[in-house]
């Protein structure tokens, strides 16, 4: 005949069953180490880039030194183009408001107006003498162009406008030979009395 189970025996197993059975629960709800996720792989990435020195590396200069140029200065060519007059020569103003003019040629033709206060008192024509001729000719291949201002006594002003074909600048000395040379020539063609100058 079988035996029958005691109450009390089957209320120990099932005591003994349920502490089994909370003991296994609570060793699987544990938590074991802590895994990297992708997101804190991210993280650790961009701290190392921010970092990381990104200063691109200087580039060694290849550029040639400079080399400094010597400053030469420039002679103007002697002029080949044909010129109208060689010397051109003026009075303006003054106590007796003059208005002056002359034209010398390259060939030694002269031409020149007496003027005073826009009247004209007479037009004369002439020919410079071979030795005129002769110097002015060496001022033309000799010098380059000039123009000078030169002031009367009765603060009328002489401009004198040389047209040479040459290099050479003029000095001081050579210029007022040149306006002297001019002036003398309109007041000898002319016949009118030379002022004294400043």
């Amino acid at each position: 005949m079988p035996k029958k189970i005691s109450p009390l025996f089957a209320f120990a197993v099932l005591v003994v069953l349920s502490v089994g059975l909370v003991l296994g629960l609570s060793g699987c709800s544990g938590s074991g180490p802590a895994s990297s996720t992708p997101s804190d792989e991210v993280a650790t990435t961009s701290e190392a880039a921010e970092a990381t020195d990104t200063t691109p590396a200087e580039e060694p200069d290849t550029s040639l030194p400079l080399q400094a140029t010597p400053v030469v200065d420039e002679v103007p060519e002697p002029s080949t183009d044909p010129i109208l007059y060689a010397i051109s020569w003026v009075r303006e103003g003054g106590g007796d408001n003059h208005c002056d003019s002359m034209e010398i040629l390259p060939d030694g033709t002269v031409t020149a107006t007496a003027c005073l206060s826009g009247s004209t008192l007479g037009s004369y024509e002439g020919t410079l003498t071979a030795e005129q001729l002769a110097q002015l000719s060496a001022w033309i291949d000799r010098f380059a162009k000039f123009s000078r201002r030169e002031s009367e006594v009765s603060r009328a002003v002489r401009g004198t406008f040389f047209e040479g074909k040459g290099t050479e600048v003029p000095a001081i000395e050579d210029k007022r030979a040149i306006t002297l040379f001019a002036a003398t020539i309109f007041f000898e063609l002319t016949g009118l009395e030379q002022p004294q100058m400043f």
